[in-house]
């Protein structure tokens, strides 16, 4: 579907475009949903990725898995009592061609929503003509044609 080696178009919506792309680790994945927002004129980058315990990785398998539980019940305590959970995970591009993948499909994902706006746009100023606006500029057309 895209053009881009990694990063993967996964679907083309209406507004929006959602892309994917997996960490040279291998256990990680990143989406990205860039879309428009007719309405407000927004044009909005949405990311999502799955936070884990990865943090751990102890030799010993039962202390591995003990602190990996540890650490699910103190993040479930903070999302019970904040609302919300502060974690940082690193995503690794393979190399610079990578990277660039992914800045290209945010560029491709804007690109398209600025032509959605601008065929949006276009509809909008078809829809506020008039039938007596539409006669006369028929009349115009068929006159250019005729000259």
């Amino acid at each position: 579907m895209s053009e881009f080696k990694h990063v993967e178009l996964l679907h083309k919506f209406n507004c929006a475009n959602y892309y994917s792309s997996t960490c040279s680790c291998g256990s990680h994945f990143i989406h990205v949903v860039v879309s428009c927002d007719e309405e407000f004129e927004l044009l909005t980058l949405h990311t999502e990725t799955r936070l884990g315990d990865w943090r751990y990785d102890d030799e010993d398998w039962f202390l591995d898995k003990w602190k990996k539980f540890l650490f699910r019940v103190r993040s479930a305590i903070q999302i019970l009592a904040l609302g919300y959970i502060e974690t940082e995970q690193e995503f690794i591009f393979e190399d610079e061609n990578h990277a660039q993948d992914f800045v290209d499909a945010i560029t491709e994902g804007i690109e398209r929503m600025k032509e959605i706006k601008r065929l949006e746009e276009e509809k909008q100023k078809k829809v506020k003509l008039s039938k007596r606006d539409k006669a006369i500029l028929k009349e115009m057309i068929a006159e250019a044609k005729d000259a």
